[in-house]
C-alpha cells in the first residue's frame, strides 16, 4: 500500500501545518489540467485490484488544486474503461505505470500522457502503449481528441515485441522551441534490455508521428553490456 502526502510551501520553507493526506500513486506529476490557476496532482497507481488503492489493470487519479491546496473532495478516476480510452482493463496492463504532463497545443492547457507499459499489443505480452488526454476546462478529457500509440501505430518507429515495455517512461516537454509539448517514450527492455527512446512531435494542435525518431544506445554510443535500460528514466 502506498500513501502520498501534500505539504505546503510557506516563507520558510515546507510546513507540516496544513498537511494532507492523499490517494495513493508510485507515479505523479503536478500541473494546471483546467486553467484555473491551480496544480492539479495526477498519480499513477499501476498494480492490479490486489494492492489497496488499485484496480485491475492500473489506474490514474487526477486530484483537482485549489487555493487550500489538493482538493481531496475532488478526485477523478481514470481507468481503461474511461470515456473513448483504447483497450480494456486486464490485470497486468499497469495502466498508469508513468504519467507526464505539457501543453501539446498551447492552449495554456497541461494535456496527459499514461503509460501502459505491460500492454499486449497485437498477441505480443508487455510489449506496452501510451494514451494521450487532453486537459480542458472540466479536467482531463477521456472522450475528445484521445491518441494512442504503440509501436505497430503506423508511422511509430520500431515494431511490437513482447517485453519492450514501450511506454516504461513517458515525458511530455518542448524538444524543438516552438512552446508545444512533444512527446518521448522510453522502450525500456527494448531488445532484451538495451532500451529505446522514441519521439513524437507535436504539429502545434495534436502528437503527431510526422518527424518521428527512434534513438538507440548505439545511435548516441552507448554500450549495452549489462542491459543499460536506455530511456528508463527522463528528466528536464
Amino acid at each position: 500500500m502506498t500513501t502520498n502526502y501534500y505539504l505546503p510551501g510557506t516563507s520558510s520553507g515546507l510546513s507540516g501545518t496544513g498537511i494532507k493526506r492523499l490517494p495513493g500513486g508510485f507515479i505523479t506529476a503536478i500541473g494546471d489540467v483546467n486553467g484555473d490557476g491551480f496544480g492539479d496532482l495526477v498519480t499513477g497507481m499501476l498494480f492490479d485490484d490486489t494492492v489497496p488503492g488499485s484496480t485491475k489493470g492500473g489506474k490514474v487519479n487526477v486530484i483537482h488544486g485549489s487555493a487550500d491546496g489538493p482538493r481531496v473532495d475532488q478526485i477523478d478516476t481514470i481507468t481503461q474503461e474511461s470515456g473513448a480510452i483504447p483497450g480494456s482493463s486486464e490485470k497486468g496492463d499497469k495502466f498508469g505505470y508513468e504519467v507526464s504532463l505539457g501543453d501539446i497545443n498551447g492552449d495554456g492547457l497541461q494535456d496527459l500522457a499514461i503509460g501502459v507499459a505491460e500492454e499486449t499489443i497485437d498477441g505480443a505480452s508487455k510489449a506496452g502503449a501510451v494514451t494521450v488526454l487532453r486537459g480542458s476546462p472540466s479536467g482531463i478529457d477521456t472522450s475528445h481528441n484521445v491518441q494512442y500509440f504503440h509501436e505497430n501505430s503506423p508511422g511509430v518507429p520500431g515494431t511490437d515485441e513482447a517485453n519492450d515495455f514501450f511506454g516504461g517512461e513517458v515525458f511530455l516537454s518542448d524538444l524543438n522551441g516552438d512552446k508545444k509539448a512533444d512527446l518521448t517514450v522510453g522502450a525500456t527492455y527494448e531488445d532484451g534490455g538495451d532500451g529505446a527512446i522514441i519521439t513524437l512531435p507535436s504539429d502545434g494542435t495534436r502528437l503527431t508521428t510526422t518527424g518521428s525518431r527512434y534513438i538507440s544506445p548505439a545511435t548516441v554510443g552507448v554500450s549495452t553490456a549489462g542491459a543499460p535500460q536506455f530511456g528508463g528514466i527522463m528528466a528536464g
